[in-house]
């Protein structure tokens, strides 16, 4: 899904009539990280308020792309200090919104306009995220989602650690806005989850299951071994459920 939606990415930055530039992922990865480095950007900051993360993209990632076009900073956007008097004519939010209750909770609303601290004039905001779920499916696959979905976040809460919370495009529209960015576009990419997905969501749940008492965490195992049963038996049937989606705004021109 990533990769579709950053060739729209690329497709929109292709008609610029000057592309790329400096580009910053604001919240970085292994995936968005290792794609921006095959782009045309003059440079790239990626920046991660995880250690364990940054560990990860150094020891998958190319050392040698890395460090010549690369630079990893480790921070948190709640810093008014981190990248002070930079501006990047890029900038690349992708799904940061849902991560960032782990670092910075209930900081969605702060991150727009301390990025636009960063943005140069007539720079673009790319950002990327998961159209929250809805309460109920219509059907049996979607249902199974949010069964999954559901226990997953019990076990990240039963464990003491805070669930993603994601936001939808148009309350992303709204709050580029009001940071002073004019909305370019908006693109929805409909989703259709396979069982690698659920076995994936599953997984995050059974690693919390050390962290809950005892009784209680073999409940949810034995719900979990259910759901991935049900999984595989419902797999021929999946159809199209939630959606990812890509919001462009520029920053106003000097």
């Amino acid at each position: 899904m990533a990769d579709r939606i950053f060739a729209a990415v690329e497709a929109f930055e292709a008609a610029q009539p000057v592309p790329w530039g400096p580009v910053l992922d604001a919240g970085t990865g292994v995936h968005s990280l290792r794609w921006l480095l095959g782009t045309p950007a003059e440079s790239v900051t990626a920046i991660t308020a995880s250690t364990s993360l940054a560990d990860e993209v150094r020891a998958q990632l190319d050392a040698v792309a890395l460090a010549a076009k690369a630079r990893l900073v480790l921070g948190n956007w709640s810093d008014p200090s981190l990248l002070a008097g930079e501006r990047f004519a890029v900038v690349l939010v992708d799904y940061l919104l849902g991560a960032l209750d782990a670092y910075q909770p209930y900081g969605q609303a702060l991150l727009f306009p301390r990025l636009r601290e960063v943005l140069a004039p007539g720079g673009r905001v790319y950002v990327v995220g998961l159209e929250p779920s809805p309460a109920r499916a219509s059907e049996p696959w979607g249902e199974l989602i949010l069964a999954t979905e559901r226990l997953r976040d019990a076990a990240i809460l039963l464990a003491g650690d805070r669930c993603y919370r994601e936001y939808p495009r148009a309350w992303v529209a709204a709050a580029l806005e009001r940071a002073g960015l004019e909305v370019e576009a908006t693109q929805r990419f409909p989703i259709r989850y396979g069982v690698q997905h659920v076995t994936r969501q599953l997984g995050v749940a059974r690693r919390k299951l050390p962290r809950i008492d005892p009784p209680l965490a073999a409940a949810l195992a034995a719900r979990a071994d259910r759901l991935e049963q049900e999984a595989g038996a419902l797999a021929a049937a999946r159809g199209v459920f939630g959606e990812d989606y890509l919001v462009v705004a520029r920053a106003p021109q000097a």
